[in-house]
């Protein structure tokens, strides 16, 4: 089902929708890209119902533990960019790496809250995030920063060494 632009004004929908708040670039290209249900999705349409009933549920029975979540979700930034530029030859810089890291540690948090806190909401499909960020922190520091590590190569250590000297 498609809706015009004077649709979605004409029955009010462009007000809610400017009243949607993302919080993150990937909620708003989501916004973006909105399906909308016809008759033949009505079974589609219903699980959306019920996960939205789960979570205004959540938002007021257990907002303690929905809070870090929320505040995780403001560390995402837009990668989109560093992640289509590992294609062919082409190599991360730090900032790449960085950028990378964050998002993998940032969700992992969120991962970590859903577990806790939502166990019983089967509807999301978590990737886990530990292969990729034992990669970018090899030596386990748990900090969201990145710097090219002395643990990558016996090389590189002797390299960082003949710097500092």
């Amino acid at each position: 089902m498609n809706l015009s632009k004077r649709d979605m004004r004409d029955i009010g929908l462009d007000y809610y929708l400017s009243a949607v708040n993302t919080m993150t670039p990937f909620g708003t290209k989501r916004k973006k890209a909105m399906r909308w249900y016809g008759e033949e999705d009505l079974e589609a349409l219903h699980a959306e119902w019920d996960h939205i009933d789960y979570f205004s549920k959540m938002l007021t029975d257990r907002r303690t533990h929905l809070d870090p979540a929320l505040n995780a979700f403001c560390l995402f930034r837009d990668i989109e960019a560093s992640v289509e530029s590992l294609g062919g030859s082409n190599a991360l810089d730090d900032v790449g790496l960085f950028e990378i890291k964050r998002f993998a540690m940032t969700t992992r948090k969120i991962i970590d809250n859903h577990h806790r806190h939502c166990a019983d909401f089967k509807a999301l499909d978590w990737a886990s995030m530990d292969a990729l960020i034992a990669l970018l922190d090899p030596e386990r520091e748990g900090l969201d920063t990145f710097y090219i590590y002395n643990t990558y190569s016996k090389k590189l250590e002797n390299f960082h060494l003949r710097r500092m000297y």
